[in-house]
C-alpha cells in the first residue's frame, strides 16, 4: 500500500475511533440525566406524599375547629338567653328592694 492510503485508512481509523468515544461520552450524560429524572420523579413523589399528608392532618384539625365553633355559637346562645332572664330578675329584686325600705 501507499503511504497515501495507509494515511486515508489512519485519518479514518482516528475518525471513527472519537466518533464511538462521542458517541459513549452522549451515552454516559443519557444514563446521567436517566439517573437525575428518576431521582427528580422520587422526589416529586415523595413531595406530593407530604402534601397528601399534610392535607390529611389539616382536615383532621378542621373538624375540631368547627365543632369548636358551633359549640361557641351555642354557649352565646345560652348566655343571651341567660342575660335576657337575668333582666326581668335583676329588675324585680330591684323593685322589691325598694319597697322594703
Amino acid at each position: 500500500m501507499s503511504s497515501q492510503s495507509e494515511y486515508r485508512i489512519s485519518f479514518h481509523i482516528e475518525n471513527a475511533a472519537r466518533a464511538a468515544s462521542d458517541i459513549e461520552k452522549v451515552g454516559d450524560a443519557v444514563e446521567q440525566l436517566d439517573s437525575k429524572f428518576d431521582s427528580s420523579k422520587s422526589a416529586i413523589d415523595s413531595f406530593e406524599s407530604s402534601l397528601s399528608e399534610l392535607s390529611s392532618a389539616i382536615n383532621s384539625v378542621n373538624s375540631p375547629l368547627d365543632q369548636l365553633g358551633s359549640s361557641i355559637d351555642t354557649l352565646s346562645s345560652s348566655a343571651d338567653q341567660l342575660a335576657s332572664s337575668i333582666d326581668p330578675l335583676s329588675s324585680s329584686f330591684e323593685i322589691s328592694s325598694t319597697t322594703r325600705i
